[in-house]
């Protein structure tokens, strides 16, 4: 299912960096549920971000308030406990049997270095919810703003 909001302005990330996060999130949230009955959620919205908004991230400590899309992926998988929350973005670190472990890794780097933030919500048996914020591409060069938004539409 997927709900996204009208309107939403062009985002500052690179489109095959994009198709990237989302190849990965949406692999994950389909082997969280495996071949049992499930449902994968894609929303997105414009988000005015704050302080306290990016402090409960995982993003650079330097990142400014501001206008963001927020693309949120949430399953209703086998969810993950704390212990593993702590490690999902650590290169190398897999719970799957023939994952490579870098899946997350890769997602984070290119959230984080797009001037970004995730964050994950996830419970043991409750499924999993990734919200990734992406800046707005309001403040970027005019060129790479248009190509966004040819890329966008």
């Amino acid at each position: 299912e997927y709900s996204l909001a009208p309107g939403l302005p062009p985002i500052q990330i690179d489109a095959s960096r994009l198709r990237q996060v989302m190849m990965n999130l949406l692999a994950n949230a389909a082997e969280a549920i495996g071949r049992q009955k499930g449902r994968i959620e894609i929303r997105a919205h414009a988000l005015t971000a704050d302080r306290g908004v990016l402090d409960g991230t995982f993003s650079r400590p330097d990142l400014p308030s501001g206008d963001y899309v927020q693309v949120q992926v949430s399953d209703t998988g086998s969810g993950m406990s704390l212990e593993t929350q702590t490690k999902i973005f650590d290169p190398f670190f897999t719970t799957k049997k023939s994952g490579t472990g870098l899946g997350l890794a890769v997602v984070h780097g290119i959230v984080r270095g797009g001037g970004g933030a995730i964050q994950v919500q996830s419970a043991a048996g409750q499924g999993t919810t990734f919200q990734i914020l992406l800046p707005a591409a309001g403040n970027t060069s005019g060129e790479k703003v248009q190509h966004l938004k040819a890329v966008a539409s």
